[in-house]
């Protein structure tokens, strides 16, 4: 990340615990978990998909993890493109894109 001009503000790893009930419920609450066993009850194909995934899962859950990265692009010195400053760039493009702008063909 840093060769890319990235600081890494916050690091985090957890066990990987898709597809499984307690994930479920935190990540879908109680109305999504319902309407996402619902689906799996009513459609073979899907309910058959969800099994397979849901037991490599748990095989390779030793090999296996969430992972969660906050990165802030580090600002430069001079952003430069074509000679013109980036920030002009991006506020120009913003303008012409606003709907008001795009009536009288700015």
């Amino acid at each position: 990340m840093h060769e890319e001009g990235f600081e890494v503000e916050l690091e985090a790893r957890a066990p990987m615990h898709l597809l499984e009930p307690k994930r479920l419920l935190s990540d879908e609450g109680v109305k999504g978990t319902l309407r996402f066993i619902w689906n799996i009850l009513r459609d073979r194909e899907s309910r058959e998909r969800v099994l397979r995934m849901r037991k490599v899962f748990r095989r390779y859950q030793s090999n296996l993890a969430a992972v969660m990265m906050i990165c802030v692009k580090r600002q430069a010195a001079n952003h430069y493109i074509s000679g013109v400053p980036f920030d002009l760039l991006i506020t120009a493009r913003n303008n012409r894109e606003h709907p008001d702008n795009a009536k009288r063909n700015i």
